[in-house]
């Protein structure tokens, strides 16, 4: 007896009511009783037909299944829809499915090579330059006229408010810009800014021309086109990024600003000199930032867009006329 209970084992699954238990015959699923939509409670519907189940071709009578295949092939589903419209969530780009939007991108990108860059930055200081040398032949043509017609000259030195309040002017103009960019942007409202700023800086060359006598005037003119020629050079082709020296010119301006300031109660031939020499020094190096920012390149840190051309244009003109008005503070007061 007792070795009969010990070889009595445990079911391995536990067991189960058989199909008659619910009053269900072997092949069916369990009956739910369910109730008609809009019906009274408690009123139950035709009970559904009753199918039985089917596991696939092959399966056997009463849903016994049919031995599986080998491997399933594998069907992408579609993504989810809304209100009967197709799902915008992109697939894989390059695969079936794929966002059209991605995949011209991704083919775009591939053509943005460094020689299409290169030659967009080159056609954009084409475009400064050509600027730049209308404004600085407008501006030395213009004061060469007032310095070498005698009526003219004459004229001038009467009147010399005029040419002082044409710098207020441009000056003013030169903040409006600044502080609005979008002007300096938009045609042709940039190009009026451009026109009007040339000319009143234009008149205050004339001014600094008339004042003075022709051989210090055309001195001045010979050595500013040397020192810009010999610092646009060096700025394209030294290696040394002055981009980033924003806040040192900065401080230096105002340290100039501060002793231009004190040389007015105190004047002097050589406090003249001093100031003119350091002006002179500053904005040569002011020029050699600006120039490495229109050039740009790839030891640049910073450099000016594409679209600023009028701010760059502007920029350089500024640069040439203060390093042109202090250099000829110096060969007048030599």
């Amino acid at each position: 007896m007792a070795q009969n209970s010990y070889n009595q084992q445990p079911p391995a699954y536990p067991t189960y009511p058989g199909p008659n238990y619910y009053g269900q015959t072997p092949g069916y699923p369990p009956y739910q009783p369910t109730y008609a939509y809009g019906g009274a409670y408690g009123q139950q519907s035709p009970p559904p037909p009753q199918v039985a189940p089917s596991y696939g071709a092959g399966a056997d009578s009463y849903g016994a299944p049919a031995p599986p295949p080998a491997a399933y092939a594998y069907q992408q589903q579609e993504g989810p829809t809304s209100y009967g419209k197709p799902s915008s969530m992109p697939g894989a780009v390059g695969m079936p499915g794929g966002h059209p939007d991605l995949e011209t991108a991704s083919q775009s990108s591939d053509m943005i090579t460094p020689d299409i860059e290169r030659s967009i930055r080159h056609a954009f200081v084409r475009k400064v330059y050509a600027i730049l040398a209308v404004q600085v032949a407008f501006t030395f043509g213009l004061a060469t006229a007032f310095t070498l017609v005698k009526p003219m000259r004459l004229w001038l030195q009467a009147n010399w408010w005029f040419a002082f309040m044409c710098s207020i002017i441009g000056l003013v103009l030169m903040i409006v810009v600044t502080c609005f960019p979008q002007l300096g942007r938009r045609v042709p409202q940039n190009f009026i800014f451009l026109t009007l700023i040339t000319g009143c800086f234009a008149m205050l060359i004339s001014c600094g021309g008339a004042a003075t006598e022709n051989d210090a005037f055309f001195l001045a003119v010979g050595i500013t086109f040397i020192v810009v020629i010999a610092l646009t050079i060096f700025a394209c082709q030294t290696k040394i990024d002055f981009t980033g020296c924003g806040p040192y010119i900065m401080v230096a301006m105002i340290c100039l600003l501060m002793f231009g300031i004190f040389s007015i109660f105190w004047h002097s031939r050589v406090v003249n000199l001093v100031y003119s020499a350091l002006g002179a020094l500053l904005f040569s190096f002011l020029l050699v930032y600006d120039t490495q920012q229109v050039v740009g390149g790839k030891h640049r840190k910073f450099q000016y867009s594409i679209d600023d051309y009028i701010f760059a244009a502007l920029t350089l003109y500024m640069d040439i006329v203060v390093l042109f008005m202090n250099i000829l503070s110096l060969t007048s007061n030599s």
